[in-house]
């Protein structure tokens, strides 16, 4: 397992990952966290440029967990899960 700054090239696998923590969310009794597509698109591609971003990849390269690293920053989000 590596964990690597996320590229833009993973922009779309990191969404999906994002989706299926929502998904699990709600389907779990989480209804009120990542309301409305958080963490979007756009926070995503910030938190690539701010360099916060980070995967993690199983021993072939394949992305299986996404979270965000915000040094100081009071609300941790993160979610990690297989995409696909």
């Amino acid at each position: 397992m590596i964990i690597r700054k996320t590229e833009y090239t993973d922009l779309e696998t990191v969404l999906r990952i994002y989706e299926e923590g929502r998904r699990y969310m709600r389907e779990n009794g989480n209804s009120e966290q990542w309301k409305d597509g958080y963490p979007h698109r756009d926070t995503v591609l910030d938190d690539i440029k701010n360099g916060v971003s980070y995967v993690v990849t199983d021993e072939n390269g394949e992305i299986i967990a996404a979270f965000a690293f915000i040094e100081g920053y009071a609300f941790s989000v993160a979610f990690i899960g297989k995409s696909g």
